[in-house]
């Protein structure tokens, strides 16, 4: 199984990219986690052993930057 973990403040743009993922041929396990705050995916990051992590660079509070620190 892959995980994926996705954060952008924009949701629309967390769904669009999960969307765009799901339909890459060849990938029958993945599972993605939708965030659209940084403090909330690093506590799922500190829990949960994520293969691709896919982030917005510029975000209020925590940005994608401080996240991948």
């Amino acid at each position: 199984m892959i995980r994926i973990l996705i954060l952008d403040d924009e949701e629309l743009i967390c769904k669009t990219l999960d969307m765009m993922i799901r339909r890459i041929d060849g990938i029958d396990q993945i599972q993605t986690d939708l965030f659209c705050d940084g403090a909330e995916a690093l506590d799922a990051a500190s829990k949960t052993a994520y293969d691709i992590a896919l982030t917005d660079l510029r975000m209020p509070g925590m940005d994608g930057l401080a996240f991948m620190e």
